[in-house]
């Protein structure tokens, strides 16, 4: 309660969760995995969040891949793209 009528342009809502998900200023790689090579940065993929989305290009087709944050994280989901989304596995 704002204690006035005011305008909303934006909501943004974000489900509660175990901080796992894209945080403004944080730094972000896109990792995949390459057999026995293991992981594999995709090469200019380290991004600083200026949104709640990042995009990325010259991703590998049909490789798992993990989203690792650079500033702060210690927890990553691997997922595989698929039909233009990710599906985490």
């Amino acid at each position: 309660d704002l204690g006035r009528e005011e305008h909303v342009r934006c909501i943004e809502w974000i489900a509660r969760n175990d901080d796992n998900f894209i945080r403004y200023g944080d730094t972000y790689e896109l990792q995949y995995l390459d057999g026995a090579r293991g992981w594999r940065v995709v090469e200019g993929s380290r991004v600083t969040a200026r949104d709640t989305v990042l995009h990325f290009s010259g991703v590998p087709g049909d490789a798992l891949m993990r989203l690792h944050d650079m500033t702060r994280g210690v927890e990553e989901g691997v997922f595989i793209v698929e039909d233009g989304g990710q599906r985490f596995l």
